[in-house]
């Protein structure tokens, strides 16, 4: 929709509708997303698509909120994420051909190694069917510094999930839990590798097991 491959993308918002692909996609080195918003972002058909995609760049100071439908709302290989708000991502109820989709639903996905967030607040995602990862899914790449709170989900990890070489540090994990008393749900955070690295983070006050 919105292509950010060199240059600044300064004060843009994108509301109200229905996506099918990227509604902003940073790909340069140099390219800058700097004080822009998406919101009220509906996706109603399986597939692969993002209210962000980055693989280079910069995206600060920049508000991401209310996104409906499957698959990752925010998704990072490369570039860092910078004060930003990732907000009411719900991965809505579906039926039919679309029901077993978005089972790897995050609002947040991390997976490169030259991919960073930092001073975010991945804030309010929830769940309305079963799902299988965290609010922040971490597999390659450094969250830092983050404020990661009152997220939702069915089966594993509302707060973060780290797995790979993903390097998870200086963040607050408060108030996630579980809208499901079924299932294996570790409502902070899960560490699921040993290459993994998760430190000097603050759990506290979420429902189900903290840490596992």
């Amino acid at each position: 929709f919105i292509n950010v491959s060199a240059g600044t993308c300064r004060r843009v918002t994108v509301a109200g509708i229905t996506e099918q692909g990227k509604v902003f996609n940073v790909t340069g080195a140099d390219a800058v997303l700097d004080d822009c918003c998406a919101t009220n972002i509906f996706r109603n058909w399986a597939g692969t698509g993002y209210i962000l995609h980055q693989s280079a760049g910069l995206v600060k100071n920049s508000r991401f909120v209310d996104m409906y439908g499957p698959d990752e709302a925010v998704n990072i290989t490369g570039g860092t994420i910078s004060n930003c708000l990732i907000k009411g991502m719900i991965d809505n109820n579906r039926t039919g051909a679309q029901a077993g989709n978005g089972q790897s639903f995050a609002a947040l996905k991390v997976n490169g190694s030259n991919a960073l967030v930092t001073h975010s607040r991945i804030v309010e995602n929830g769940k309305k069917n079963s799902a299988q990862y965290g609010m922040v899914l971490l597999s390659s790449g450094t969250v830092r510094n983050c404020l990661i709170s009152g997220n939702l989900a069915w089966t594993a990890a509302a707060g973060a999930q780290v797995t790979g070489k993903g390097e998870f540090y200086n963040n607050t994990l408060v108030g996630n839990g579980r809208t499901h008393e079924d299932g294996d749900l570790n409502a902070a955070l899960r560490v699921d590798d040993a290459r993994a690295l998760a430190k000097n983070n603050i759990v506290w006050d979420n429902r189900d097991c903290a840490v596992a």
